[in-house]
């Protein structure tokens, strides 16, 4: 089975702690002698090695919770939702199967005291949660503002979707200043012709009811 290229949102680098500044960044792969694998099964070329438990990198720990799911029936999204911890300064979706909770993004950036919630999308046929938010062929949103989006049972509603380039988002206060009640899923905006990602998909959510 040929393994599918690791086209991703890539690693969400702290970089500016002082300016409170977070940057989406291609990571560099460790090709390991493991296989990391999509939602069908599929390698995933260039990913970092899986383990027995889960598919983990180098710059940030994933800790399960058994039985909390991702769902937004609208695009027929339905997967486990992990923990992911800040490492370093970095955090770096570890798997191509989950959702990854991001936490300890405000011990650098106050302001983001939301939720926000990373995903990985793949790019050559294979299919990774957030291949579901964008119809790469279509060019536009899958998902669709009103849709709901199911965290862990609660439910939140979509207010906004963008697709803001890699090189805007470190300076991005919106998507950094947000409050308790809003929800941000990110992931990358794969192009039709396979080319590296230039542009991040981010969905914005309130709760619902």
């Amino acid at each position: 089975m040929r393994a599918l290229p690791a086209a991703v949102l890539g690693v969400l680098a702290v970089a500016a702690m002082a300016a409170g500044v977070v940057s989406l960044q291609t990571p560099a792969r460790d090709p390991g002698a493991g296989v990391a694998r999509d939602l069908d099964g599929r390698p995933v070329a260039g990913a970092p090695p899986a383990t027995a438990t889960s598919t983990t990198a180098t710059t940030a720990d994933a800790v399960g919770r058994p039985g909390d799911r991702l769902v937004v029936p609208a695009v027929g999204l339905d997967v486990p939702l992990d923990t992911m911890q800040v490492r370093h300064g970095v955090v770096d979706p570890p798997g191509f199967a989950a959702a990854y909770e991001v936490q300890g993004l405000t011990t650098d950036v106050p302001s983001a005291t939301g939720t926000y919630i990373a995903m990985h999308a793949l790019r050559g046929g294979g299919r990774a949660p957030g291949n579901a938010l964008w119809d790469t062929d279509a060019g536009r949103p899958r998902i669709a503002i009103g849709d709901t989006v199911s965290v862990d049972g609660a439910s939140w509603r979509v207010t906004g979707i963008g697709t803001p380039t890699k090189q805007s988002v470190p300076g991005s206060d919106r998507l950094w200043s947000t409050t308790p009640d809003e929800l941000v899923l990110l992931t990358c905006l794969e192009t039709p012709d396979g080319r590296p990602s230039t542009r991040n998909v981010v969905v914005t959510a309130e709760p619902a009811g």
